[in-house]
């Protein structure tokens, strides 16, 4: 993978056979070819089940305001309530 000229990855890629089902190496090391984002967000959750899915609307209502193309990447710390089954971490 390159940005403006500059190479991100130059390891080989070992993946298991499951893995392998499902991914290809190219989509590993150039997942955004053709669809660049401009930003990645992490939203770290932990029995947010109340309040998840208005964070990721005012995450999005944000971006959309300042135009730029974005991923939001929720990542669920084994939360004991529905946090995980929320419609819109689901997408």
């Amino acid at each position: 993978m390159s940005y403006n000229g500059c190479d991100f990855w130059d390891a080989g890629v070992a993946m298991t056979a499951s893995a392998g089902r499902l991914h290809s190496a190219a989509s590993i090391t150039s997942p955004y070819d053709g669809n660049p984002l401009d930003l990645t967000i992490f939203v770290s959750c932990y029995n947010e089940e109340a309040f998840i899915e208005g964070t990721l609307k005012t995450i999005a209502e944000a971006m959309r305001a300042i135009g730029k193309t974005y991923e939001i990447i929720v990542i669920d710390d084994c939360s004991k309530d529905g946090s995980a089954l929320s419609p819109q971490i689901r997408r």
